[in-house]
């Protein structure tokens, strides 16, 4: 038998095998999308995704962010922290020193979404001082 006769008929049968084989699913990573005061235009995300919300606050001061709104069904609620802004290194809960803090939320489903935030002393009763809105368009997979 000649040589490329030979080599073809090695070949064949894992050309066969590569041809019936299903190919691979576009598989998107889930992504973490981040969110700060400064953004006023709807965020867009899919299912899977986290979104982690981060505002600015002074802890000291006894004001903190709360979730105005109920959280949408389509949200899942992983929880929230106070942080350090970039270049401050260990002076987290500093009187009078400014924080972040951030809140992360799962995608669960699809669904356009507003979060709303305002930032108080929890125990005053008067306006807020301040307030948050942020839209989010959640598309499918």
């Amino acid at each position: 038998m000649n040589k490329p006769l030979r080599q073809l008929l090695v070949a064949l049968p894992t050309l066969m095998l590569l041809a019936c084989s299903n190919p691979p699913e576009t598989s998107v990573e889930p992504t973490e999308v981040s969110v700060d005061e400064a953004m006023t235009h709807p965020v867009k995300l899919r299912a899977g995704d986290t979104v982690k919300v981060s505002l600015d606050v002074n802890m000291s001061s006894g004001s903190s962010w709360q979730l105005a709104n109920t959280l949408p069904s389509n949200l899942e609620f992983l929880g929230s922290e106070v942080t350090q802004p970039p270049g401050q290194n260990n002076l987290l809960g500093k009187v009078g020193l400014s924080e972040v803090q951030v809140f992360r939320f799962k995608v669960v489903s699809q669904g356009d979404v507003s979060l709303e935030f305002r930032k108080a002393r929890p125990w005053e009763k008067q306006k807020p001082e301040k307030t948050f809105s942020i839209q989010l368009a959640v598309a499918a997979k």
